[in-house]
């Protein structure tokens, strides 16, 4: 991503992010442009190798956002995000209901993958496959290398991630984080908008 872009890009979220924007107003941030990279270059892995879509069908659902990245198995990270319009954790030290919503949006994003497994896998690769022949798909946007080095061939890998909310005490959610990641078997992760934002290089 260049530079300039990126310093961007980071100054627009974190002022998303502290003037507590509801989700529409972070969907249709991210949506725009090359506003995408921002997101997928969190996950990515190499970092310049990835396609980010949104809105992308899920069975009959469809998640906010997922980023095909790596090499040989190709690794797939769905994303849903709320807004920053409320608390990650409570008054009283629970769980918001927003991001415990987001959670069951994952798990039955995985119930359907798991259910349909060899549709799933076939179905990303074509969609993969059109990206990098020049078609946009699901609101595409592919990593500066143009292209994966992942195998049609072999099994899929796949995670999730929650983003929402803003953090009202650091140790207490870290703490809650890890014992609901934990519970997943980590394979889903949970981050605050603050959380998140610290690994916006």
């Amino acid at each position: 991503m260049n530079c300039t872009l990126h310093r961007v890009l980071k100054q627009e979220i974190k002022n998303l992010i502290d003037n507590k924007a509801p989700e529409r107003d972070i969907q249709e941030f991210l949506k725009e442009g090359q506003n995408m990279c921002i997101l997928a270059e969190v996950y990515a892995n190499p970092k310049e190798e990835y396609i980010i879509f949104s809105e992308f069908p899920i069975g009959e659902n469809k998640a906010d956002f997922v980023i095909f990245t790596s090499r040989s198995k190709m690794d797939i990270v769905i994303i849903e995000i709320k807004g920053a319009d409320f608390y990650f954790i409570n008054s009283d030290g629970t769980i918001s209901h927003y991001i415990n919503s987001a959670i069951q949006q994952i798990v039955n994003h995985f119930g359907h993958i798991r259910e349909n497994y060899e549709y799933f896998r076939k179905f990303v690769h074509t969609a993969r496959e059109s990206v990098e022949k020049g078609m946009i798909r699901y609101n595409a946007l592919i990593g500066p290398r143009g292209f994966l080095y992942c195998d049609p061939c072999k099994e899929i890998l796949y995670r999730g991630v929650v983003i929402g909310g803003k953090t009202r005490d650091d140790k207490i959610e870290s703490k809650l984080k890890w014992k609901m990641e934990e519970s997943y078997n980590y394979r889903i992760q949970l981050e605050s908008w603050d959380s998140w934002f610290s690994k916006v290089i």
